[in-house]
């Protein structure tokens, strides 16, 4: 679903983080700890859009302003 939806939107790979082959299907702490993941790289203003996928047609999307 990663690919598909960053292949439609045209999105270059650089601008998309996914680490589910390091902790897995965690649920509900994927996001936590994808943030976690990128936080050391992150610098100055960023914008980050988050969106999840899970089991029972559930979904979850925003916005995030980081300084």
């Amino acid at each position: 679903m990663t690919i598909g939806t960053q292949t439609g939107l045209n999105i270059d790979n650089e601008k998309v983080f996914c680490n589910i082959e390091h902790p897995g299907n965690t649920s509900s702490n994927t996001i936590p700890l994808a943030l976690n993941d990128i936080m050391a790289d992150m610098d100055g203003y960023n914008d980050i859009g988050l969106c999840s996928f899970g089991g029972g047609f559930t979904d979850g999307a925003t916005i995030l302003e980081y300084k």
